[in-house]
Formats: C-alpha cells, sequence, structure tokens
C-alpha cells in the first residue's frame, strides 16, 4: 500500500545523472534492494521503494541524489522523514481521538446483550450477571472453554441459536446438553429456557460445558 502511494504520489527520490559518477553506492544502501542508480528519467518510481533516503545519505556527491517534488524543489532528508512519519501516524492518531480505532476483532460483535434489567435477578441496577460472574468464577476452573468462551460468557439475553453460535456447537447438540425438548424455540433466551427447566441461570449454562 505503501508503494502503491509513493507510485501516484509527484514526491519521490530523484536522480541527477549529470552529476551521477555510477558508484553504485545508492543501490547497496538500499534496503529494499532497489536499483537506484539505474532510475528510469531520473525518478525512483519503484513499488519497493519506502523513502527511506538511505541512498541520499549514501551518496558521496552532493546533489546526485535527492528527494523532492520536481529536480528543482528540494527536501532535506530529516524533513522528509518527519513528514513520511507524519503521514504515517496522523490517521492512526485521528482513528485513535474520535474513539474509530479497534486493534483487536470483537468477539461479541452481533451479539445483542439486552438490557441491564434482563440480567438475572433484574431490577437491581443490572447486577445480577456480574455478580453471578464473580461468585462463579471459581467454579469457571473446572470446566473446559468451548470455542475460546466460558459459562459467565453467555448472557441470560442470549437466544440458544446465538448461544450455539457463539459456542460453535450445533443447535440439537446444544438441546440435547440442556435437557430441552427438540421442539422448544431457539429464539428464547437461556434466562427464559432456564427458567423453563426450574433451574438457575448459572446451573442451566454450566450444562453446556459439562
Amino acid at each position: 500500500m505503501y508503494g502503491l502511494i509513493g507510485e501516484a504520489s509527484p514526491y519521490a527520490v530523484r536522480v541527477n545523472e549529470d552529476a551521477c559518477i555510477r558508484c553504485g553506492k545508492c543501490n547497496r544502501a538500499c534496503p529494499m534492494n532497489v536499483e537506484v542508480m539505474d532510475a528510469k528519467n531520473g525518478r525512483v518510481t519503484s513499488l519497493e521503494c519506502i523513502n527511506c533516503n538511505e541512498c541520499v545519505n549514501a551518496c558521496p556527491v552532493q546533489g546526485a541524489i535527492h528527494t523532492g517534488f520536481t529536480k528543482k524543489a528540494r527536501i532535506h532528508p530529516i524533513v522528509a522523514t518527519l513528514l513520511a512519519l507524519l503521514l504515517f501516524l496522523a490517521p492512526i492518531g485521528i482513528a485513535a481521538a474520535t474513539g474509530n480505532m479497534q486493534l483487536l476483532p470483537n468477539k461479541y460483535v452481533g451479539v445483542s446483550w439486552g438490557t441491564p434489567a434482563e440480567a438475572e435477578g433484574g431490577g437491581n441496577g443490572g447486577g445480577g450477571e456480574g455478580e453471578e460472574a464473580e461468585a462463579s468464577e471459581g467454579e469457571e476452573e473446572s470446566y473446559d472453554a468451548i470455542n475460546g468462551y466460558a459459562p459467565s460468557d453467555l448472557r441470560g439475553s442470549l437466544t440458544l441459536e446465538q448461544a450455539a453460535s457463539m459456542l460453535n456447537l450445533p443447535l440439537d447438540e446444544v438441546y440435547a446438553k440442556l435437557g430441552l425438548p427438540a421442539d422448544y424455540p431457539s429464539g428464547a433466551t437461556l434466562k427464559d429456557a432456564a427458567a423453563d427447566m426450574g433451574l438457575g441461570l448459572s446451573d442451566f449454562k454450566h450444562q453446556l460445558f459439562e
């Protein structure tokens, strides 16, 4: 991507063919093995060029190689490096400042969490399931995670179908583990299903991991 941007940009490494002594030091200094010395029309257009200015610094003849927009409009290598860093870091900084940057995928995307009142023992400020998670933390160790999830990851507002998808289990296997009849609606929440089976939500969820 950086190479494509460099290809389209008027800013580039330029070689003054009249001043070049053909020593080859620029070619040897290039970390991307670009043939700088043989740049067509005196402009390095290779997609591998990252404008690191190593070739400019290695050139023994002042003015033979420079960076800039034209043969006359030259930019000091240090300034060019700072501009490159600015262009690279500015989008990251803007994304971070606006809250649009996410470095890791969110495994909960697409999952409906419901409202705090829907948590087990609702009506107490939504702390039901949070307290349940803390209370059962010690119990979690006796269960093997399924698809990277533990019982506490399954919210009561999840439907049976959503829970099966999260755990990457066939729906009929989920029904079998939970003791649900085959005609039980897959759109029912775990909380409602647990109530129908006469179990607490925590015990109901843990059946999936037995």
